[in-house]
């Protein structure tokens, strides 16, 4: 019985690593298609957002205006919250959109690596753990 609850626990780790590895890749491949095949135009930003739950911790995500192509204005709010401010309002920086999907839109820094790199980390930990435990659990419950 024990044999079966470590390999239970291990086989959780290994999903875990997975799942988070899977949405880092996704999260960055996304990004990058954006910057490399999107509109890079100019945009402000408007405001610091403050993290609805979190408002006494001073976590911040930018909101930024840009104009696209056809002259529309947009608006953009990161869902990248970071302490300090990554941007200051009035600073002009960099975004790119989806000319076939504007509302599709990546600004520069956090926004960026963020996410990959916390659930890379995660994904990477949690493999290491789980997939070499799982493989010895499984050969050890195959082959006695």
């Amino acid at each position: 019985m024990q044999d079966k609850s470590w390999l239970i626990f291990t086989g959780v780790f290994a999903t875990i690593g997975t799942v988070c590895a899977i949405i880092a890749w996704y999260n960055w491949r996304n990004t990058t298609h954006i910057m490399r095949h999107g509109v890079e135009v100019s945009g402000w930003v408007v405001e610091n957002y403050p993290h609805p739950q979190w408002k006494k911790r001073y976590m911040y995500a930018p909101v930024v205006q840009f104009m696209d192509k056809n002259g529309e204005m947009r608006k953009y709010v990161s869902t990248t919250f970071t302490n300090p401010a990554e941007f200051q309002v009035g600073e002009q920086i960099k975004v790119w959109y989806l000319e076939e999907d504007p509302e599709k839109v990546s600004i520069p820094g956090a926004n960026y690596w963020l996410v990959p790199a916390v659930l890379g980390g995660f994904g990477l930990i949690f493999g290491l753990i789980g997939y070499p435990a799982l493989i010895k659990a499984l050969l050890k419950a195959l082959f006695g």
